[in-house]
């Protein structure tokens, strides 16, 4: 943990979560309470997933990516909105924000594991000051007067923490395929996790 105290100030909100995650471990240790078996930084397999790595006792991972974002990560279309004439890989990665960086580097090490690694085990967390920071604009809602999407909407983080809290390892496409026929926020999450982070998988 050396590392993180050495931050400089511009890392300041990644020294008091390290902090905060430190001092909740201490006072457990000290009280005699079940507390975290390890707790590292700029560690684990998961490159882009690596600011804080902690082992709880029951052998649970919990990667941890703090973000001090509190303007937009992203303003752009839900959906890429690449010409037939860019060079498509190139322009996708000059339009992915820190956010769709952070996604696609998991989704890239799931692709590039076998299922033992995969199956351990693990808690995916981000950090970040606020939920009102905007990940994409979203797909335009029906006006109910006209009958025609005209109204603009915008997917935020808490939109994706609340889908997040709702669904398992148990939920299957069908149902998000099903849910985002009805539900705004999960048809921008299908969207945003589909067009632009499988988008970039296969190349």
């Amino acid at each position: 943990m050396l590392q993180k105290l050495r931050l400089t100030k511009s890392d300041k909100y990644q020294l008091i979560i390290a902090t905060s995650y430190i001092a909740d471990m201490l006072i457990d240790f000290i009280l005699g309470r079940e507390c975290l078996r390890e707790l590292g930084c700029e560690q684990g397999d998961i490159p882009t997933w690596d600011d804080l790595v902690i082992i709880n006792n029951q052998g649970l991972y919990e990667h941890i990516q703090v973000k001090r974002h509190t303007t937009n990560f992203s303003t752009r279309p839900i959906e890429p909105n690449i010409s037939n004439d860019d060079d498509y890989k190139k322009e996708l990665e000059r339009q992915c924000s820190p956010l769709d960086k952070t996604m696609l580097g998991l989704a890239e090490w799931v692709k590039n594991n076998d299922s033992d690694a995969i199956n351990k085990r693990r808690k995916f967390t981000i950090e970040l000051p606020s939920g009102e920071v905007c990940i994409k604009n979203g797909h335009k809602r029906e006006n109910k007067e006209t009958g025609k999407k005209t109204i603009k909407t915008y997917f935020y983080v808490r939109h994706f923490q609340d889908l997040c809290s709702q669904f398992n390892e148990n939920t299957g496409v069908h149902l998000l395929e099903e849910q985002r026929r009805e539900c705004n926020n999960t048809n921008n999450m299908y969207s945003w996790l589909t067009k632009w982070l499988l988008l970039s998988l296969s190349f």
